[in-house]
């Protein structure tokens, strides 16, 4: 097990595609204004339990358009931020859009902030219960958004059944 979190204190933090889309797991950080800020970050540790590998990690979207800037998260770790700072984001790094995953989408999806952000939710009835489909983001080579959205398996189904 401890190699498995050793592979996965190396991975890196965020992705940049064809210089216009911003891959990340959570979201934005208060202490990160360019791509810049994220490869200067030192990958070769823990998840501490706060800052901003935490945030890129561990924030998330208030969906309230009136949303302050930045504030504490209700789940306990990281941040919820509001329309500007992906506003911000965007422009200072010369971006379309950020891609994030760490949200449940009841449609496997989730375009926010002018769609500025997407949440791409893969895991279809996730932890069997609740529901949701499942979604992946297709890009051809012009950067051109596809969506593909599927529902669980009868076998996954089945077994949320029994559960």
């Amino acid at each position: 097990m401890k190699d498995f979190y050793d592979f996965f204190n190396v991975l890196p933090l965020a992705a940049v595609v064809g210089k216009k889309i911003s891959c990340v797991h959570g979201g934005l950080s208060k202490h990160i204004k360019t791509i810049q800020d994220i490869n200067a970050l030192n990958r070769m540790q823990d998840v501490p339990h706060e800052g901003p590998i935490t945030d890129l990690l561990w924030s998330d979207p208030n969906e309230d358009e009136n949303a302050p800037d930045w504030k504490p998260s209700p789940r306990g770790a990281s941040n919820i931020y509001g329309p500007k700072p992906v506003e911000e984001f965007l422009k200072t790094n010369h971006l379309e859009l950020i891609v994030r995953s760490h949200e449940l989408t009841q449609e496997g999806y989730k375009y926010s902030f002018k769609n500025g952000l997407l949440t791409i939710f893969t895991p279809p009835n996730y932890y069997y219960r609740c529901g949701n489909k499942g979604a992946i983001l297709k890009l051809n080579d012009k950067l051109e958004r596809k969506i593909i959205t599927f529902e669980a398996t009868p076998e996954n189904l089945a077994i949320s059944k029994e559960l």
